[in-house]
């Protein structure tokens, strides 16, 4: 690590989070064969071909070995490229790094929920970068909405309104016109349920005949175990 410690800021800047950014082919697949997109995303083998996953854990074992060194670099990064992304305007967004951060995030969740001066942020995070994303044009942003909400459901909200709208969005998600974002929104729902209080999963009780269609639909389409597995913990 002294190797790397005093280059830790270039090394995120220009290798590992470029990595992470979504590629040219990832739209091509996305549009072209939706299904095969979403399957890649679920395969087990994809963890030993695609770089990101190197990335990924690369940030997960910093995270877990020197989060005092990582976060300080770390999140001033993610801090300024939201806020930029944020000021741009809609035909000058870049778009595939915001989809690259949102998977950062969601990666480091547990982390970032354990830290002091980060975990009482997340909630404004969610707000101010992230529910914006589910009325994006752009699927792969709404996707990775979904899939980021999951994990921050259970924090301490200050207005059980906000964990309210974000719930919500991803069962919106759920009759996305892209395939590979309604399979991220049902897969995530079943996250959101199994954190979710009593009182919490009331409003989900009079449209469970809706989402049981929706899931069975999705099975018709394509058969993934994590779906059959939300499935399951609805029922």
């Amino acid at each position: 690590f002294r190797v790397i410690a005093p280059h830790l800021d270039s090394l995120l800047r220009n290798v590992i989070f470029p990595v992470m950014y979504f590629t040219q082919a990832d739209m091509q697949l996305w549009n072209e064969d939706p299904q095969e997109y979403v399957r890649k995303s679920y395969s087990i083998q994809e963890e030993y071909l695609d770089p990101r996953d190197a990335a990924r854990t690369f940030l997960s074992d910093m995270a877990a070995r020197r989060p005092w060194k990582l976060f300080p670099v770390l999140m001033p990064f993610i801090g300024s490229s939201l806020t930029e992304y944020a000021a741009q305007s809609d035909d000058k967004k870049p778009y595939h790094k915001k989809e690259g951060i949102m998977t950062v995030i969601g990666h480091l969740h547990e982390y970032m929920k354990e830290r002091t001066g980060i975990c009482e942020q997340l909630e404004s995070l969610m707000m101010t970068h992230i529910l914006p994303e589910f009325n994006s044009p752009h699927g792969f942003l709404r996707a990775r909405a979904c899939w980021v909400t999951r994990f921050f459901t259970e924090i301490e909200w200050t207005s059980e309104v906000n964990r309210k709208i974000h719930v919500e969005r991803v069962v919106q998600c759920l009759k996305d016109k892209d395939f590979p974002v309604r399979v991220e929104a049902a897969t995530s729902l079943r996250f959101i349920i199994e954190d979710s209080s009593k009182e919490q999963l009331a409003p989900f009780l009079p449209i469970v005949p809706q989402l049981l269609e929706t899931y069975f639909s999705l099975m018709n389409e394509m058969g993934i175990s994590d779906v059959i597995e939300a499935l399951q913990v609805i029922i």
